[in-house]
C-alpha cells in the first residue's frame, strides 16, 4: 500500500489493485471565497492520476470541492464516489444536487481491498465526517484516515473492532486536523 499526501486533505491511497481518491479540494476561494490552497498548486492533475474512486469524508468545501471533481470528470470520466452512511446524510443530499452518484457505505471490497466507512457518530444532528480505513488483502497492509474527526468513544471503538477483523497492528494513521 502506497499512501500519498497531495494537498491539505487530499489523500491518494493506492493498493495492489485500486487507487482511492480522499477529498480532493484544489478549487482556490472555495468557502464563499474564503479558502485558499497556499502556495497554490499549479496543476493538480501534475500529481493526481486517474483514481479508481473518490472517498469524500464530509460536506465541507475543502473535503467535498464539487468543482474539481467535475473537473476529474471531464478529464477522466465518471468515477464512484464512497460517502458515510449518516441518518441524516447532507452530504448525500447536496452531492445529488450537484448532479453526482454518491455511494453511502459502511464497508465494501473492491478488486480486493476492503474499504470502511465509519462515520463521527455523537447522536447529534450536526454530525458530519467520517473516518477510512483501508485494508488491502494482497499485502494484509491497513490505514486509518481519520480527516476532520473529533475523538469520540464510540468511532474509536468501532475502528478497532473493523481493525481487529484484519490484524493487530496498523500500518498508518492519517491523523485528523485538530483544529477543525
Amino acid at each position: 500500500m502506497i499512501v500519498k499526501s497531495l494537498y491539505s486533505a487530499c489523500v491518494e491511497i493506492r493498493t495492489k489493485n485500486l487507487k482511492i481518491l480522499c477529498d480532493p479540494w484544489f478549487t482556490q476561494g472555495i468557502g464563499i471565497g474564503s479558502w485558499y490552497l497556499f502556495p497554490e498548486p499549479k496543476d493538480p492533475f501534475e500529481v493526481i492520476g486517474n483514481p479508481d474512486l473518490i472517498y469524500v469524508s464530509h460536506i465541507h468545501n475543502d473535503h467535498y470541492d464539487k468543482l474539481f471533481i467535475k473537473k476529474l470528470y471531464s478529464k477522466y470520466g465518471r468515477k464512484k464516489i464512497l460517502i458515510p452512511k449518516f441518518k441524516k446524510n447532507y452530504l448525500e443530499l447536496r452531492a445529488k444536487l450537484d448532479g453526482f452518484d454518491v455511494e453511502p457505505i459502511s464497508h465494501v471490497n473492491i478488486k480486493k481491498t476492503n474499504i470502511h466507512i465509519v462515520p463521527n457518530d455523537q447522536n447529534d444532528p450536526s454530525d458530519i465526517d467520517s473516518a477510512l480505513y483501508v485494508n488491502c488483502e494482497a499485502t494484509n497492509r491497513n490505514m486509518i484516515n481519520l480527516n476532520d474527526n473529533q475523538w469520540n468513544m464510540r468511532q474509536n471503538s468501532e475502528l478497532k473492532k473493523i481493525m481487529k477483523n484484519y490484524t493487530n497492528e496498523l500500518d498508518l494513521l492519517a491523523l485528523g486536523y485538530s483544529g477543525a
